[in-house]
């Protein structure tokens, strides 16, 4: 493989595991953040502003929820029978080696 590919694939494997660690770490700070920030009020931040708002969150009956189900059954049928149209696209995995 040409240098220049080797270097692309490291530069993206180093931008993955620094997206990776960094996620963690605002998962991990966001409760804190919350319970500090009242809800429906900014606090200002170093380059920006920190808000909390209610967000809804549904919870839905065991009617629709069977529903939900029928239609999964429906597409794997479907899919199964060749009536579903597949549609293959590129898309890039990326994949540490395990850590035991």
């Amino acid at each position: 493989m040409e240098k220049k590919v080797i270097e692309t694939f490291e530069e993206y494997e180093n931008l993955k595991l620094k997206a990776k660690e960094i996620d963690e770490r605002i998962k991990e700070l966001a409760p804190f953040i919350i319970s500090n920030v009242p809800v429906d009020k900014e606090i200002q931040g170093k380059m920006g502003y920190f808000s909390v708002q209610k967000r809804a969150k549904w919870k839905y009956s065991a009617s629709v929820k069977s529903q939900e189900e029928s239609l999964k059954e429906a597409k794997k049928e479907e899919q199964a029978k060749g009536l579903a149209d597949v549609i293959y696209e590129p898309t890039l995995y990326y994949r540490t080696e395990k850590q035991e």
